[in-house]
């Protein structure tokens, strides 16, 4: 068995939660589930000190080579990967999801997946294999397949999402941040990872349940 991880990036404030991806990987492990982490081959939206927190103006950084820092050594781009090779997709999540996988930043509510992505979970859902969803990634794979399938349900802690899971008339079930919510019909499970919990242990907890079940899809 093995699974593609989507990255967009490397650090949170402008790619992939590096805790979460970790974690993934470590997960996977533990259900002897293995692993290639993909990334598309693009410039990203843009680049963070991460020790400052802001804005650095005029550096460009590539998301496939950003994410190579957390990519294991054999890192796919996005435009190589083949559904085939695989048996599940998993997207980490950070704030890459919003900038680099989509137009979030910008455009919130009324977002749009960018095409490369949006592909990806289509031809996953559509080969009817299991698609994991980290943290924000969820709001990936909800706008994705809403133009292909109805009565979407995901699991979510709060209010987190709520007008945009109302807009896309997605059911929402609360969870806590050491759990998964799994849609059996459409082959999705989700776990809140960081906007449930900051305790590692309890995100690994979570992540363990959501690949138990993706095993069972």
């Amino acid at each position: 068995m093995k699974y593609a991880v989507l990255l967009s990036g490397s650090g949170i404030g402008d790619g992939s939660q590096i805790e979460e991806a970790i974690l993934t990987y470590l997960a996977l492990e533990q259900n002897k589930i293995d692993y290639v982490p993909i990334a598309p081959n693009r410039e990203q939206y843009d680049v963070i000190n991460h020790f400052s927190e802001k804005i650095v103006s005029l550096e460009k950084r590539n998301i496939l080579i950003e994410s190579a820092r957390i990519g294991k050594g054999r890192i796919l781009p996005l435009e190589d990967v083949n559904v085939d090779d695989f048996d599940g997709l998993i997207i980490v999540g950070g704030m890459g999801v919003y900038k680099n996988l989509s137009n979030f930043m910008t455009e919130k509510n009324r977002f749009r997946v960018f095409s490369d992505v949006d592909y990806l979970i289509k031809s996953f859902y559509n080969s009817k294999k299991p698609i994991g969803a980290m943290c924000a990634s969820v709001i990936l794979v909800v706008k994705s397949l809403v133009d292909v399938t109805t009565d979407i349900s995901v699991g979510m802690v709060g209010k987190t999402f709520k007008d945009l899971f109302s807009l896309l008339g997605i059911n929402v079930e609360q969870i806590k941040g050491d759990e998964a919510y799994n849609d059996f019909e459409n082959k999705l499970s989700n776990t809140p990872a960081f906007l449930g919990t900051r305790n590692l242990e309890e995100i690994l907890i979570g992540l363990n349940k959501m690949l138990h079940a993706m095993k069972l899809m």
